[in-house]
């Protein structure tokens, strides 16, 4: 009994992640209209009760989960969010990511909570161990990760859906402290449609 108790454990662990998400991407160098497929695979031992999926790309993705499409993300400043519980198994899971970037930085996060009936929880997160495929490319390679969640230029991109600033959305003069004899002025703001994301 021991043994499959410890062996349970293991299991569960290894599908999740970090405790807080990494923005990931195929290298450290994007290239301007890359695209690339990213996949996590994860072991659920017991029936899914409820799960929701967040992402968020620079510039654009879409999620499948199992085979079945689970969220979509337009652009990095409009983050997805989704239920779903009728897409997970008992099992082994896999969730595919394919991602685009339109120029300027590039990178990936995801956050997968799910609740199994019997009260476990597990997250699967992007940052080490998950892999990623080049367009029209069957090999499989580790992606590399760009940088923790939180960091600039994207923020605290999933805010929007708790009702916190809005990343994107420029930081109030009034609410920056300069030096004696600095000030602080808006200078530009950068038209997302036609210039991305700086």
């Amino acid at each position: 009994m021991k043994k499959i108790s410890i062996l349970s454990l293991l299991v569960l662990l290894s599908g999740s992640a970090l405790s807080e998400p990494s923005w990931i991407w195929s290298s450290k160098n994007a290239g301007g209209k890359d695209k690339a497929t990213f996949r996590k695979t994860f072991e659920l031992l017991g029936v899914v009760k409820s799960a929701s999926l967040q992402l968020s790309c620079d510039n654009g993705a879409t999620a499948q989960l199992n085979g079945t499409a689970a969220a979509e993300c337009p652009d990095w400043q409009e983050p997805a969010k989704a239920d779903v519980s009728k897409l997970l198994k008992p099992g082994k899971n896999e969730l595919l990511i394919h991602a685009q970037n339109k120029g300027g930085a590039a990178a990936l996060v995801a956050t997968l909570n799910v609740e199994l009936a019997d009260g476990k929880k597990l997250t699967v997160e992007t940052g080490e161990g998950w892999e990623f495929t080049p367009e029209a490319a069957g090999e499989w390679k580790p992606a590399t990760v760009i940088a923790k969640y939180g960091a600039g230029p994207w923020g605290d991109v999933f805010a929007k859906s708790s009702g916190k600033t809005v990343p994107g959305t420029a930081t109030d003069i009034a609410d920056i402290q300069a030096l004696p004899g600095f000030k602080v002025e808006m200078l530009y703001t950068v038209p997302k449609a036609e210039q991305g994301s700086w």
